[in-house]
């Protein structure tokens, strides 16, 4: 059966990095490869935004796991691609010793546990920003996400170090947790649901329930489970 999903960029497509086109010769040769995907912003959003040259104000710090290489930007997030991408309300955090080896051991873990899933971030994934929000700002911050206008790129906060994506409920999966937080007090065990699951339903799966991390699980202090990542 042919996907409709693409599994690979397709060579001398537009998303391919390594076309020949002026634009993106100029930044091989120049050794910007990690401004690339911006490159490809200015075709897409068709602003007229030099995005390209507002990028050149980031650095890269090179993250290399399993034969790949992420850019993992630093320095101030230009606010003309802020804006594009709503991280407005968001700076790149720190570079620290501990945030790179939680990168690097997250990623050497997906390429572990999940080689099919590593090679979908590899071949789609080149930039990496770790963001936070402002401190003037109080808002619930993002998890992850990636935006269209920037292929390539996805952001991600703290939280990401402690969250579990979203799994369709399936008969005879791991009984879930709705909506991925610990039951009130009184309220059903977890891993109950008021009604059945229906087809397509989106919920949260914990890792207690996964026998070879149940030595990676934390409590709140309310005795519900907290998973934790990279920790």
């Amino acid at each position: 059966m042919q996907t409709t999903i693409s599994t690979r960029v397709e060579s001398g497509s537009f998303f391919d990095l390594d076309r020949k086109e002026q634009a993106l010769i100029r930044l091989r040769e120049e050794g910007a490869e990690w401004a690339l995907p911006f490159a490809l912003m200015e075709h897409l959003v068709k602003s007229g935004t030099p995005y390209v040259e507002h990028a050149r104000a980031l650095s890269s710090d090179r993250v290399h796991v399993s034969g790949a290489t992420f850019d993992w930007f630093d320095a101030e997030l230009p606010e003309q691609i802020a804006r594009e991408i709503s991280l407005a309300d968001y700076e790149i955090v720190e570079h620290t010793d501990g945030r790179r080896a939680a990168l690097t051991q997250a990623l050497e873990r997906l390429a572990a546990a999940h080689p099919e899933g590593f090679a979908r971030v590899r071949e789609f994934v080149r930039g990496l920003l770790w963001v936070g929000l402002k401190p003037t700002v109080r808002a619930s911050s993002l998890t992850s996400s990636s935006d269209p206008a920037l292929p390539y790129v996805i952001a991600f906060s703290e939280k990401a170090r402690h969250h579990i994506p979203p799994e369709p409920c399936q008969s005879g999966a791991v009984p879930p947790l709705p909506c991925g937080k610990p039951p009130a007090r009184g309220g059903p065990p977890v891993g109950q649901l008021p009604r059945p699951p229906t087809p397509g339903l989106r919920r949260r799966v914990l890792l207690e329930d996964l026998p070879q991390d149940r030595d990676r699980v934390a409590r709140y202090p309310g005795g519900g489970p907290q998973p934790v990542l990279g920790g």
